[in-house]
């Protein structure tokens, strides 16, 4: 993995102040910007507006942002280290697997102009389905990602969730298909 100073766009253009806690990184193997948090502040609504992957690297003693949609994670890891190659990695790969024209944003999922407003365990699952677009999923992904909100994850209040989340984003091209008592699938059509 190979890191290149470009704060800019510009590989080795390096822009600092006393304060800066070091340079941003852009990841051009995989795509992936890497910003200093909270200094990169700025950087980052650009990057989620034009569907860009950002990891985010947290300052000290700071607090970590909820991320902002399946294309951006955090640590408090260094660059090059095990566990930012990894997220970087993982983000590049959800970068590929996401379909480019549908977006969610806190709780409200967009496709072109139209866009609904998910309660947060609908936000949470499609998040979740996200990073699997157009595959098949084990429902534990669904009850994974519902645990964080303390949300019910019994079969009953899943399939629920999964059918409510169907008829809520059909309206926008996007199914949620309970395949088998086990398996659900997202798909853009």
């Amino acid at each position: 993995m190979r890191f290149d100073i470009a704060p800019t766009g510009v590989p080795n253009e390096v822009h600092a102040s006393p304060v800066d806690a070091g340079p941003t990184y852009t990841d051009h193997d995989f795509g992936v910007a890497v910003l200093r948090w909270p200094r990169d502040e700025h950087r980052r609504a650009a990057l989620q507006s034009q569907r860009n992957p950002r990891l985010l690297l947290i300052a000290e003693g700071r607090p970590a942002p909820v991320p902002s949609d399946e294309l951006e994670d955090w640590t408090r890891s260094a660059p090059g280290s095990r566990e930012c190659d990894a997220r970087i990695a993982e983000l590049a790969r959800r970068s590929r697997s996401a379909p480019p024209n549908v977006r969610l944003s806190g709780r409200r999922l967009q496709r072109g102009s139209r866009e609904v407003t998910l309660s947060a365990a609908q936000s949470l699952t499609i998040a979740a389905l996200l990073q699997h677009c157009g595959r098949p999923v084990p429902r534990a992904v669904v009850t994974d990602a519902l645990s964080i909100a303390d949300v019910a994850s019994t079969a009953a209040a899943v399939r629920a969730l999964l059918t409510q989340l169907d008829r809520l984003v059909a309206p926008l091209g996007v199914r949620v298909w309970l395949l088998s008592s086990q398996a659900v699938l997202l798909e853009v059509l």
